[in-house]
């Protein structure tokens, strides 16, 4: 049995946790992450890019899909987490192995930093109709994982507009007359791959991914870039100020979220964490919807389609 999942255990005992949940993802539900995000490779030996674990003082377990199977039975063994083979026959989905194992009066958690708020809602209605607490506010691999990987911060560069196609402020204008049409003045988007399409910004924060980590608010006078300051520089900085783009610390917003007067918010729920909607005032009303922007990215402007004949003649020559 690995050390690391005897270590959470001891953490769950002392902040009286029942069963703790964690799954391949990011804060903001790309589908691959950087090092710092890898806690289902850290806590089982498991490398693949889609997993959730449950794991409880007397087992734990791995589900994943068809493509990981022989690669999951091979890196778990020994490890004392039992693989659950996702979508066989006979086998459970996780919510109905936690239907049948959470007991009432248990306490289930997770980092809600990690769920977006549509699956909270799922775990919300389980724990609910179990009797048991539901907590949100638990990282309990901090403490036990001692050389965990910083956060990436690699340099941002401006995606010029001969291969985006569209300047910054003409995506902006798009994405507020479909603001002006879910009747909000105000919009978050946590997608990173939203982000950078629409502020015309590239970073290399994931492998093969070119983003950074960063959220993005657009209220009615304002346009926020939560971005760690170390991705900027000085080129980056006078083209964010240039375009109105205000710039905090990449943490910020779930401070900054509690102290501003929003009356309505359009995010997309099968995105942005519930840590962050928590963060919201209590009469925000939120607009469920998924991103304007992720039909806009995949709608590809004559500039972006002859770019990508390009790129496709090149990758074959190579």
């Amino acid at each position: 049995m690995r050390k690391q999942l005897l270590d959470l255990r001891k953490q769950m005992r002392e902040h009286q946790i029942d069963v703790y949940l964690v799954q391949t993802d990011d804060f903001h539900a790309s589908e691959y992450v950087n090092d710092y995000f890898k806690e289902i490779e850290f806590l089982t030996g498991f490398t693949g890019t889609n997993a959730t674990v449950v794991v409880s003082q007397k087992e734990s377990g791995l589900w994943t899909d068809g493509r990981y199977f022989i690669q999951a039975r091979r890196e778990l063994k020994d490890s004392g987490t039992t693989l659950f083979e996702m979508g066989e026959e006979g086998v459970p989905t996780v919510e109905e192995y936690l239907k049948k194992n959470l007991k009432k009066g248990q306490t289930l958690a997770y980092d809600g930093r990690v769920f977006s708020l549509n699956m909270h809602k799922k775990f919300k209605k389980l724990a609910k109709k179990k009797d048991a607490r539901l907590s949100i506010d638990e990282n309990l691999l901090d403490p036990i994982w001692k050389k965990r990987p910083q956060l990436p911060k690699s340099r941002i560069w401006i995606l010029k507009k001969k291969y985006a196609g569209k300047t910054y402020g003409q995506k902006l204008s798009d994405i507020k007359k479909a603001m002006k049409k879910k009747k909000t003045k105000a919009h978050i988007i946590t997608s990173l791959y939203d982000i950078a399409w629409l502020l015309n910004l590239r970073a290399d924060d994931i492998a093969c991914v070119p983003v950074f980590m960063s959220y993005l608010y657009i209220g009615e006078d304002e346009t926020v870039l939560y971005v760690a300051e170390e991705s900027l520089n000085d080129k980056v900085t006078e083209y964010l100020k240039k375009n109105d783009i205000c710039i905090r610390e990449y943490e910020d917003i779930y401070e900054d979220l509690k102290d501003k007067d929003i009356p309505s918010v359009l995010i997309d729920p099968d995105i942005v964490n519930v840590a962050l909607v928590k963060s919201l005032p209590t009469d925000t009303k939120l607009i469920t919807a998924e991103n304007p922007s992720e039909l806009m990215r995949s709608m590809k402007n004559d500039i972006e389609i002859e770019n990508d004949r390009e790129a496709h003649i090149k990758d074959g020559v190579a």
